[in-house]
This record gives C-alpha cells, structure tokens and sequence, in this order.
C-alpha cells in the first residue's frame, strides 16, 4: 500500500486522524505542472450566456481555438459562492477566504482588448469576483494508462477514513490524457483526476477479495473528478464503494455517461460543483443515487445547472430537496419525490426521454 511505501498522516475537514491516501494519490501517477503565461483582469461584467468578455487591457499572441481559463475568488461576503449555489448555499461558513474557481473557454477571436468566445459563458464573470483571464500551458499532454488489470491483495477493507492507501491511477495537473480499457480489484479508490479535458473509458472496478466492512462496501472512491471537463464513459462498477463518482470542490463541465453499478452513489462532494452532465446511466438499486459526503458548513452538495438525463434504476430514487439549488435539471429520471422537486421549482420528468444520451446528441449538433 501507499502508506506502507510512503505514510502521509493528516486528518480529515472534521479533525479526524486519517490518511491523504484516503483520497489521493496512487500507485500508477501521471503528474504534470501548469505555468501560467499570461492574466489578464477583467474591465467589466459578462453574464452567464454572452460570448464576448472586455479586458482590461489587451491580450497578446492568441489564436483562433486556444483555450484559456477564466478564474475567480471566493471572498468572504463578495457573493461569489452564492452565484454558484444560486442564492441558495446552506451553510458556507467553512469555506476558506481565497479558494480560486476555474472554468475554460475557447478563442473565437480577438478584436483588441476584447476577447469573442466559441461558446456561451457557463457562469457569470464579474471583476468583483476578481475574474481574470489566463493563458496557461499544460506541461504535460497526451498520456495514457490503457489495457490493464491492476489487482490489490484479498483483505478485509479497513473502513472509512482508514484506508491504507491501496489505490491505482492519479492524473495530477494534466490536460488531453487518459485511463483506457483499464480494471481495477480491490482497491481503496480508484482513479483520481486533476486537471482538464482528461477521459476515462471502458474501466471496471471489482472487489472480489474484499470482505466488507460495513453494508457491503468494499472501498472508498471509485474515481474522483477534480477540474474541469473531463469525460467518463462505459464503466461498470461489479461492487459498492463509499462514494462510486465523486465530483470535488468547484468540479465543472464533467460528462459521465454510459455506465452501470450495482448501487451507484454519485457523490457531490460539497463546495458548488457545477454544470456537469450524468447521462444513460444504470444505477443499479437506486438507494444509494446521492449518497455523498464532504464535510460540515462547505454549502449544498451539488452547486447549480448540473444535470441528469435518462438514468435507470431498480426502484424509484429518492433526490432530497435542499441537495443542490432548483436550476438543477432531472430529466428521464424514475423519483420518488417529483412532485417535492417541482414543488421548489425544480424541472423534473420521470419517464424515459429521447434522445438517450444527452452528450452524444449534444456532439452531434455541434
């Protein structure tokens, strides 16, 4: 295990003495640096939508297609997180003054200090926010882990926040790389991931040799999705872990597609993940459908405009009033609770929809 090789004692956001390999690192790394080559502030506001943002001054060698990144920062009282939780945060009095948020956009073109977009802004940007446009180089690209079966020894799995680190993949920091035809046995978690554009298809997670600790969970994090735009397709998960797909703090822009479990949670880890996309889903049971975790007083699980299209299960799910803001969007989704939802406002269908699988749709009218 990590810990046995390289022990990294912390303890988790309610003090309890843990691990970082409860939820990071692995065994097999792919790990980059970004280098940031220019920033430039924002002049004045772009709303959610518009195309066009007004810099301060002019940007210099951009081209048709690059993509660059629009961060801004929580400040304590600035409203910032509670545009994200669409007014409607809960609790964010642990969230720390200072956490920058990031999404991309790509170059339409450039007509002196302004900047014309390929695409709509998916969120507001506003110089009270300290927006700023960044030209940044992904120092490491196109790599891959494919084609394997990566096995932990039989045991009996330790339990939560005692994990010892029997965990396979992380893409650290890195842009356009890949986890392909890959599965995994008995492991703590699985993949983690930082970064951007990076794609995880045709995985499947097993525990054969696991004894469970607890309600037949075997493990801690199948994948965890941190950054921005990142695709995950034709999974399939043979066992239940503590959280199966977990989305970190401000995780933006993620499709996941394709996959089937036993008894998916798909875990919003706190701190407004936003605008990401579940679609064709097998959840399996249905019991566990948002199962999640992250911490006291870091808002809502789910920030806003996620959304979930045509996912299955055995039985009704349940999704809870009050899990993310009303702009969430659950759309050939079989609840239990629609008329709760629609009740806050709240769009919901609960029968199957055409076309299956909202991205690929997506893409094809691109």
């Amino acid at each position: 295990s990590l810990n046995d090789i390289d022990p990294q004692p912390t303890k988790n956001s309610g003090g309890t003495p843990t691990s970082k390999y409860s939820w990071s690192g692995g065994l097999i790394r792919v790990e980059g640096k970004v280098a940031t080559q220019q920033t430039v502030p924002l002049q004045r506001l772009a709303e959610r939508g518009e195309r066009v943002l007004h810099l301060e001054s002019e940007p210099t060698g951009l081209s048709k297609g690059d993509v660059l990144i629009i961060r801004q920062t929580y400040r304590v009282d600035n409203g910032f997180v509670e545009y994200l939780y669409n007014d409607d945060p809960s609790d964010t009095s642990k969230f720390v003054d200072g956490w920058n948020f990031s999404f991309p956009v790509r170059v339409a073109e450039v007509k002196g200090a302004q900047v014309h977009l390929q695409e709509p802004l998916r969120i507001r940007v506003s110089p009270e926010w300290g927006a700023v446009l960044q030209q940044q180089e992904w120092k490491l690209t196109e790599s891959g882990v494919e084609n394997l079966k990566i096995i932990f020894p039989d045991r009996a799995y330790e339990g939560h926040f005692k994990e010892q680190g029997f965990n396979a993949i992380a893409l650290s920091n890195v842009a356009d790389c890949w986890v392909r035809n890959v599965t995994i046995r008995n492991a703590d978690s699985g993949i983690m991931v930082s970064g951007r554009n990076n794609t995880l298809t045709g995985l499947k997670f097993e525990a054969p040799g696991i004894t469970p600790r607890q309600k037949g969970l075997t493990g801690h994090h199948g994948m965890i999705l941190g950054g921005m735009d990142h695709l995950v397709s034709d999974f399939e998960y043979a066992t239940t872990m503590i959280h199966d797909i977990t989305l970190t703090k401000a995780s933006t822009g993620s499709v996941i597609m394709d996959g089937k479990g036993v008894n998916l949670s798909l875990d919003h880890h706190k701190r407004a993940p936003f605008s990401n996309l579940f679609t064709n889903l097998d959840l399996g049971v249905g019991s566990r459908f948002t199962v999640s975790g992250g911490g006291a007083k870091l808002g809502r699980n789910a920030g806003g405009w996620n959304v979930y299209w045509n996912l299955r299960s055995e039985k009704p799910v349940v999704f809870p009033v009050g899990f993310g803001p009303k702009s969430i969007k659950l759309v050939g989704v079989p609840l239990k609770n629609s008329d709760e939802l629609e009740a806050k406002g709240t769009w919901v269908e609960t029968k199957p929809v055409e076309p299956t699988n909202l991205y690929l749709a997506q893409k094809e009218r691109r």
